[in-house]
């Protein structure tokens, strides 16, 4: 027994008059064809270092045929920019729904994940099951998702990553628990729009240090609670002879992307200092007042002397409603505070539901 199949093959040439009947060709395809092939172009101009940030503008009467843009626009990744994506999974009924954000990505990358050793064989399973060539990196259960990022980072540095987008299961409490996760990993890594323009923004802008939601870009002196005394600490040992500034911002949630020389001092402050100081803090690991919760604002200390940029929403801008896009604002993050938000999450949360 045989099974026919049909290979399409499409070669182009330099023959005078080619493009005659180029017209027809593309009509013609797109009748027999329609439904029963899928498209594979941004699949291939990834495999080649491509990121396609746009699409040739065609002929109105094939828009209105459904005929798509035959010609995308890109640039290519340079060498030395390897991206990294790394998911700390500790929630592992929250996996399901990362994992299917990142099965949809067309973008070079390599998926790093952090767990503790409780449940190293149960997340091994799982994430090979949907990403077989993953790295799993297991971790002490300690500092929440915070510190084994922190303890990942040199790792990553050494293998040669430029650019890491941190994620990781955030539970949260009901009912805002699940707009918090959704909004972040929507604006991070659910639209392959937004992930074409943070990585554009990364190359052309080498001071840009953070990009994240800026929905949840929130004012750490008025979500300071408990985490003062702590993140006086990290200050002092990050910038000494320096006072900890009155206000600055950070993305609330800990899921952003980042230049991974920008977190690196950070990094040598956990490993350093982690478990010195802190002796005297009476909180829960998992309350406000614990290191990981202070170094989750002093994440936003790495855009110091650098950019952050502003992932917002295209329901909440006029021009890229019109274009069904988000928008992405670059702003020096000395001048961060007139973009903060001066809400509690609880109020912020309530609104993006």
């Amino acid at each position: 027994m045989s099974t026919p199949s049909t290979s399409a093959v499409h070669g182009e040439s330099l023959a005078p008059g080619r493009f005659q009947h180029t017209r027809w060709s593309r009509i013609r395809f797109v009748q027999r064809w329609r439904g029963q092939l899928e498209a594979d172009d941004t699949a291939h101009h990834a495999a080649d270092g491509m990121v396609i940030d746009g699409w040739k503008e065609d002929q109105d009467d094939f828009r209105a045929m459904g005929i798509g843009p035959d010609r995308a626009r890109g640039y290519r990744l340079p060498n030395d920019f390897k991206c990294a994506i790394t998911v700390h999974v500790f929630y592992l009924e929250l996996w399901p729904g990362i994992s299917q954000h990142l099965s949809l990505l067309h973008l070079d990358y390599d998926l790093h994940i952090t767990c503790c050793p409780e449940l190293i064989s149960t997340v091994g399973a799982m994430i090979r099951a949907d990403f077989p060539s993953a790295e799993i990196h297991c971790f002490p259960n300690e500092g929440m998702d915070v510190l084994p990022f922190l303890k990942q980072l040199p790792i990553l540095k050494k293998l040669g990553y430029s650019l890491v987008c941190k994620l990781h299961t955030k539970r949260g409490v009901e009912p805002l628990g699940p707009v918090w996760r959704r909004n972040l990993l929507q604006s991070l890594i659910g639209n392959a729009d937004n992930i074409q323009a943070i990585l554009k923004s990364f190359i052309k802008h080498p001071a840009l240090m953070m990009v994240g939601p800026s929905s949840l870009y929130v004012s750490a002196k008025l979500v300071m609670y408990k985490n003062r005394t702590t993140l006086e600490r990290i200050h002092g040992i990050l910038f000494p002879g320096f006072a900890m500034p009155d206000d600055w911002g950070f993305f609330a949630g800990s899921m952003f992307w980042s230049r991974i020389d920008a977190l690196l001092p950070i990094a040598s402050v956990a490993e350093n200092h982690y478990h010195k100081g802190c002796e005297d803090l009476a909180e829960e690991e998992n309350s406000d007042g614990s290191m990981a919760h202070a170094i989750e604002r002093a994440f936003g200390w790495a855009a110091y002397n650098g950019q952050v940029a502003l992932i917002e929403p295209w329901r909440n801008n006029t021009k890229a409603d019109r274009a069904g896009k988000d928008k992405i604002s670059i702003i020096w993050s000395i001048a961060a505070e007139k973009r903060l938000r001066y809400l509690h999450l609880s109020e912020i949360l309530d609104k993006l539901d």
